[in-house]
């Protein structure tokens, strides 16, 4: 089951490290972002669920410019014990059916080359691969 994740639980933030930490290994979910990311009315957090157990997790953004409603996808993970059931796939669908519901005009997500299997679904569901520079500023 795919589910927003509209209220705080102190086991959302375990479960989400966990996958942050499958994501990457630096990546670390906190309480305060996690509170965070639940209550900003332009983030929607979402999570897939076998029973209570927390089996994967996307982020969509939703940002407002003058040109346009952009939405950035952040986040796509599923644990690695549950890769090949397609709960990837649930959660981008989820994603870009609530962009849509949101206006979102432009879906934008990165994804490192190394991730061969969810940058093929991507792919397949309609993202295109664009050549561009990608600027990162580390502030803090």
């Amino acid at each position: 089951m795919i589910k927003e994740l509209v209220s705080f639980s102190e086991e959302y933030v375990e479960a989400l490290d966990a996958l942050m930490h499958e994501l990457s290994p630096a990546a670390t979910a906190t309480e305060a972002r996690v509170r965070k990311c639940i209550e900003d009315k332009n983030m929607h957090l979402y999570a897939a669920f076998e029973e209570k157990r927390m089996l994967g997790c996307a982020t969509l953004c939703v940002c407002t410019t003058p040109e346009m409603v952009i939405g950035f996808v952040e986040a796509v993970v599923v644990t690695a014990a549950c890769r090949g059931q397609h709960l990837g796939r649930k959660l981008m669908e989820r994603v870009i059916d609530d962009a849509r519901q949101y206006g979102v005009q432009h879906l934008r997500l990165t994804s490192n080359p190394k991730r061969v299997e969810a940058n093929g679904l991507y792919q397949e569901m309609g993202f295109e691969r664009k050549e561009t520079n990608v600027y990162v500023m580390n502030i803090n």
